[in-house]
């Protein structure tokens, strides 16, 4: 099986294992048909898995801490012609190559949290035969591609699964193909909604949408899906996220989710439809955790627990008050402090909020701060650190305070994964 070369605009040179397109709708074994695997599986795949003419047949999935050779980690959206005129006709195995390479490049970035171009993987890719192309049976492959990267040349296997492997500790996080203003939103009772913000990085080359995907009972979101395209990819478009009921005692954190979606597939139905035969175009499922606060306490600090790295990663803690000042205060104080100010460095050190007009210095009490927690080199190599940071909230001169505790673990011992350097796997 043959290796090409393809170079890419930055001038390296990336493998990419062209994996016959001709599906099989026969069994030919005891493996897992192709078009009946998920982004997140793993296999193993050789030249028993391919028919004689080089068209994929079936893969043997195995566990992603099983030895294997591919992980299948997207779908691509599906084809769309230029030429409308065009549209149902097979285009040909050249322009669903392109199509393939272009989308499961971008996509495996989100995946690994680094380039593909910069790591020693591979990305591999099935798009559909003219067979599959005019079945409407099969729930994937009719008219997009399955993505999958596979191991460093040279004979070495995977042992791991490739998901956010190569993305730093404690970094904002970014899901291909999306930029978010947020990991996370903090709400209140008194502060019920907040905006999250998205955009595409780059355009997109064909529509993406972006939709809802919401299961929770407190919460709701508006709209229910935005769709990019060649002329809004590069502004951000708004998710407004409203707290709408309260959670039981026992939940402080909901979430919302959504499905990165093909214009062209059923947006009423994430799942197949059951008179198509088809189901969507689910490229990935974004997650964004929502920390529910209560008024019986002052504030609201999340998440209670990060990881940074010694060198080159922050932690971003959010705070939010859940009432203003009471009483006679016409402030309140939030200080933060550690107990090992000689290993992390906590930015700003205070805040002062205001429930009425603000004075210098001072913020409105409905305001979100966000606080950076950086490590400070101590030349050392200890394993799995932890520190304590306090979150200290007083009001006015009333000397009440209330105190919550996050943990922040450093990791000084941190080294990246070897196939997540160019020409250091196999």
């Amino acid at each position: 099986m043959s290796l090409p070369l393809l170079p890419t605009k930055q001038g390296l040179l990336i493998r990419f294992v062209l994996i016959g397109a001709v599906l099989s709708l026969v069994s030919c074994g005891s493996g897992t048909p192709v078009w009946e695997t998920s982004p997140g599986e793993c296999a193993d795949i050789d030249a028993n898995s391919l028919s004689a003419d080089d068209f994929i047949k079936e893969i043997e999935v195995v566990s992603c801490d099983e030895k294997h050779t591919h992980e299948i980690f997207a779908l691509t959206n599906e084809y769309v012609p230029t030429n409308s005129d065009l549209e149902g006709i097979y285009p040909g195995s050249e322009a669903l190559e392109s199509h393939a390479l272009h989308q499961c490049v971008w996509l495996a970035e989100g995946y690994l949290g680094k380039p593909v171009q910069e790591t020693s993987l591979r990305v591999s890719y099935v798009y559909p035969s003219i067979d599959t192309w005019n079945d409407d049976n099969l729930p994937a492959l009719q008219r997009n591609a399955i993505c999958m990267l596979v191991a460093p040349s040279g004979g070495s296997k995977l042992e791991q699964s490739l998901k956010g492997l190569c993305r730093q500790a404690g970094m904002p996080g970014s899901y291909a193909p999306f930029e978010f203003s947020s990991d996370w939103l903090l709400l209140t009772d008194e502060v019920p909604s907040g905006t999250l913000r998205v955009r595409l990085p780059k355009p997109p080359l064909s529509p993406v949408t972006l939709q809802s995907d919401l299961s929770s009972t407190v919460l709701a979101l508006e709209p229910s899906q935005i769709t990019f395209n060649s002329r809004n990819w590069a502004s951000y478009q708004d998710f407004t996220i409203t707290k709408i009921a309260s959670p039981p005692d026992s939940e402080t954190a909901a979430e919302v989710s959504f499905l990165v979606l093909n214009s062209n597939s059923n947006l009423t139905d994430s799942g197949a439809g059951s008179d198509s035969g088809q189901g969507s175009s689910t490229s990935n499922r974004i997650t964004i955790p929502v920390a529910l606060g209560k008024n019986d306490e002052s504030m609201l600090v999340f998440p209670g627990e990060v990881t940074i790295l010694e060198e080159g990663s922050a932690a971003l803690i959010g705070l939010r008050l859940n009432r203003p000042p009471q009483g006679e205060s016409t402030s309140a104080s939030v200080s933060v402090s550690s107990n090992r100010p000689d290993r992390i460095l906590i930015q700003p050190n205070q805040v002062t909020f205001s429930g009425e007009d603000l004075a210098p210095g001072e913020v409105s009490w409905r305001s979100q701060q966000v606080f950076f927690v950086t490590a400070i080199t101590d030349g050392k190599s200890v394993p799995n650190e932890e520190v304590v940071v306090q979150f200290t909230y007083s009001e006015g001169s009333s000397g009440q305070a209330e105190t919550k505790e996050i943990v922040v673990r450093i990791d000084d011992t941190h080294k990246e994964a070897p196939v997540c350097n160019l020409g250091l796997g196999g």
